[in-house]
């Protein structure tokens, strides 16, 4: 993204990560988000509802606690549109550039 780092205090991604390509982009968006995301700051993830397994949701969990987030609430199958909802809290500073597969169930 064409910001700078930690100047951010929320971040939003709604209904679009699962579009990122799961091996690369996926991981580098949550990345990007951590860097540009002060401590303190938020960011709130949708995606539709049941796209990811509890293994697949472990996962993306130690993925963001790598990144120096913190999962401070998850909503499953909110609304009409039944969504998962993420928030995460940044609270350290990014320190990896490690890049992981985020495939999921719902992934074609």
């Amino acid at each position: 993204l064409p910001l700078k780092d930690k100047m951010a205090d929320l971040t939003l991604c709604s209904l679009a990560f699962q579009m990122n390509a799961s091996k690369t982009e996926r991981s580098k968006s949550l990345r990007e988000m951590s860097r540009i995301l002060k401590t303190g700051g938020y960011s709130i993830i949708t995606l539709p509802g049941s796209y990811m397994t509890e293994k697949d949701q472990e996962k993306f969990g130690e993925v963001a606690t790598e990144y120096g987030f913190k999962i401070v609430d998850y909503q499953k199958d909110v609304g009409k549109s039944k969504v998962d909802v993420y928030v995460m809290k940044k609270t350290k500073p990014l320190t990896s550039d490690k890049i992981h597969n985020l495939k999921w169930q719902g992934d074609p």
